[in-house]
C-alpha cells in the first residue's frame, strides 16, 4: 500500500485503523450470516477485539448453551499466504486444540457439533471463521509466574504425546511465516531500502543454526507462549490462540515466556521446572530469545507508521547482528 506523499512509503496510522474497522464490520456480518445458516436468528454477534484476529462474542444464547466466541484472522491470513478457500492452517489449529483438550491439556477447546455453532472452519464471504469455547481474561492474582510456568509445563507434557506433532511446521513462526512476513513487507523498500536486506541477513544468522539443530526433542509447542495468550476457563489457566503451534523444542516457548515483559520470566521458568521441567540452562535459551527478537523486529517493521518505528527495528537488528 502506498502512503501519503512525503511519508516515505509508510502507511498512515489513520488508514491502518480504517482497514481494521472495515474488517471488523465484515466479520460481524459474516458471523450473522453463519448464525442464520445454522438456524440461530436470535443469537447476536458482538465484537470483542480486533488485533491479529477479530474476536466476536455470541450473545442471546439459548439457556444452558456453552458460551462461545468466533475468531477470524486479519494479518495472519495475509502473512501466511493462505487461500481462504483452503484454510489448512485452521484445520491444523482446530485439530491440535481438540486433541490436546480431549487429553486434559490446559487449552481453549474448539466448539463441538452439539454447540450453537460447530467449530468449523467456516468460509463465509471469503472470510475464515472458527468457533471456540469462551474463556475470560485472567485477573492479576491468577496470572502469576507460578501459574504460567505450571500451565506451560502441562501443555508441553501433552504436546510430547500428540500423535499429530510431526505434521506441524518446523519452527513455523520463525522460519516459513517469517519469510512470508518479510515478503509482505515489501512496501518498506520505499521507506527504508536497506531494512529488508538487514532483516533477511538477521534471519539467516539467527534461524539457520536452529533449523539445522538435532530434532530429537522437538514436539508440539504453542509457538507464541506469552501471557497475552492465556485465558481462564473451567477455573484454571488455559492457553489460547494455537495458530502459531509448530514442531519445535520446548525451548522455543520457554524463551518466549522468559523474555516476556508481562511477567517475571525467570520465576515462570522456575515454576516450570518445579512442575517437572526440565528447564534449559539460561545460556541455552539465548538463541531462542534471539529468534523471538527477530520475529518482533519483523512485526515492528511491518507495523511501522513513522521513522521512529523504523529506527526501533534497526536497534533490534543491531543487537541481533552484533551477537
Amino acid at each position: 500500500m502506498t502512503g501519503e506523499p512525503g511519508d516515505g512509503g509508510l502507511e498512515p496510522a489513520a488508514a491502518f485503523e480504517g482497514r481494521r474497522e472495515r474488517r471488523t464490520a465484515q466479520v460481524l456480518a459474516a458471523v450473522g450470516r453463519l448464525l442464520a445458516a445454522h438456524g440461530r436468528p436470535g443469537v447476536r454477534a458482538r465484537a470483542l477485539s480486533a488485533r491479529a484476529n477479530v474476536v466476536v462474542a455470541l450473545d442471546g444464547l439459548p439457556a444452558g448453551a456453552a458460551p462461545l466466541v468466533v475468531r477470524s484472522p486479519t494479518r495472519t491470513d495475509l502473512l501466511a499466504g493462505q487461500d481462504p478457500a483452503d484454510p489448512w492452517r485452521h484445520h491444523q489449529e482446530l485439530g491440535l486444540a481438540r486433541r490436546l483438550a480431549d487429553g486434559g491439556a490446559p487449552v481453549v477447546p474448539p466448539a463441538t457439533d452439539d454447540d450453537v455453532l460447530p467449530a468449523g472452519p467456516h468460509l463465509v464471504d471469503g472470510l475464515v471463521l472458527t468457533v471456540w469455547r469462551a474463556g475470560r481474561a485472567p485477573r492479576p492474582d491468577e496470572l502469576t509466574p507460578q501459574a504460567l510456568g505450571g500451565a506451560l509445563h502441562a501443555l508441553h507434557a501433552a504436546g510430547r504425546r500428540d500423535p499429530g506433532a510431526a505434521a506441524l511446521p518446523p519452527l513455523g513462526p520463525v522460519a516459513g511465516d517469517l519469510d512470508l512476513l518479510l515478503a509482505t513487507a515489501a512496501r518498506l523498500r520505499a521507506a527504508d531500502p536497506g531494512l529488508l536486506e538487514r532483516l533477511h541477513e538477521a534471519r539467516a544468522a539467527v534461524t539457520g543454526p536452529l533449523l539445522a539443530a538435532d530434532r530429537t526433542t522437538w514436539q508440539a509447542v504453542h509457538g507464541d507462549a506469552h501471557p497475552g495468550n492465556v485465558l481462564v476457563l473451567g477455573g484454571r489457566l488455559v492457553w489460547n490462540d494455537l495458530e502459531d503451534a509448530c514442531l519445535a523444542p520446548p525451548a522455543w516457548d520457554l524463551g518466549t515466556l522468559r523474555s516476556s515483559a508481562r511477567t517475571d520470566g525467570a520465576a515462570a521458568l522456575r515454576a516450570y521446572g518445579a512442575a517437572g521441567g526440565p528447564v534449559p540452562d539460561p545460556a541455552a535459551l539465548v538463541p531462542w530469545v534471539a529468534a523471538r527478537d527477530l520475529q518482533r523486529a519483523a512485526w515492528t517493521a511491518l507495523r511501522a507508521r513513522t521513522p521512529a518505528g523504523l529506527a526501533e527495528v534497526h536497534a533490534l537488528l543491531d543487537g541481533l547482528l552484533a551477537a
